[in-house]
């Protein structure tokens, strides 16, 4: 016969690997909002973005500890692609675009910090 303390146990690590898997879902609707946005390569670093980012590493971390077998496959996969994966394409994606508007600003800049070095006889 099982006891109150023990069918207690098993239902609130479900509720908190429910609560868990809530928090990375919600999580995971503000940085699509993010990226999906028109200036997201500027959005990106923003302090509230990386702590939003950091958070959801947190939490995908701890739901493949607390459930590997269900969630652990899904948070892996949800924390590099969220947490990394997308932030290196939208810097990819908009170096692409913004060397085709300013094709000689990025190539400007070494010329521009050795100007002191080189002027002065």
């Amino acid at each position: 016969m099982s006891g109150p303390g023990q069918d207690s146990e098993p239902e609130a690590k479900v509720l908190l690997i429910k609560r868990l898997y809530r928090a990375v879902v919600e999580s995971v609707h503000k940085l699509d909002a993010i990226i999906g946005s028109k200036s997201s390569y500027r959005e990106v670093f923003k302090p509230e973005n990386i702590s939003l980012r950091n958070k959801l590493r947190e939490l995908c971390v701890k739901l493949m500890f607390l459930h590997p077998v269900d969630y652990g496959r899904k948070a892996e996969e949800l924390l590099w692609r969220k947490v990394y994966y997308e932030v290196i394409q939208v810097i990819k994606t908009n170096k692409k675009v913004r060397w085709q508007k300013q094709p000689y600003r990025c190539g400007s800049v070494p010329l521009v910090s050795t100007q002191p070095y080189t002027s002065a006889d």
